[in-house]
């Protein structure tokens, strides 16, 4: 379960980072989702729609920590908190790769070179890491 939280944390952060950047003659400029006119996957099919990839991410995230909590806490079946957890990784997951091809599949014009950053691999990252948290074997510490 520490890998799936640990996932889902890392997704949180991803989108207080910069996840696209633009160089063009010597110069570049990064942005992030949150960032004033940053349209990302989401926003542009919703009409540039500012800041609602990272609300998703957010969401899907935090999401994912509280049915992990609530199932650590026992208040739910402790199977399904880090099913969901893992469930929330893979669709992480899914999200980071559609910005990463939206990013990719901008026209620049020949005249300069747009790319994701840091933010959206760890965004991939902490996805991936949350989709496989079931299939990691779990060990009990000091015991």
């Amino acid at each position: 379960m520490a890998a799936a939280g640990g996932g889902l944390i890392l997704a949180a952060v991803s989108v207080m980072l910069d996840w696209a950047k633009v160089s063009a003659g010597g110069r570049s400029a990064s942005s992030g989702p949150f960032d004033e006119g940053a349209v990302y996957r989401l926003g542009d099919w919703l009409s540039d729609t500012e800041g609602l990839d990272a609300w998703v991410v957010l969401a899907v995230a935090v999401a994912g920590l509280a049915i992990l909590g609530l199932s650590l806490a026992g208040r739910i079946d402790a199977r399904r908190g880090p099913s969901f957890a893992a469930s929330a990784g893979g669709l992480l997951v899914a999200l980071a790769i559609m910005e990463m091809q939206y990013i990719w599949s901008r026209p620049t014009g020949g005249v300069a070179d747009l790319s994701p950053t840091f933010g959206l691999y760890v965004l991939l990252a902490g996805g991936l890491l949350a989709a496989i948290s079931r299939f990691l074997p779990a060990r009990k510490i000091g015991g």
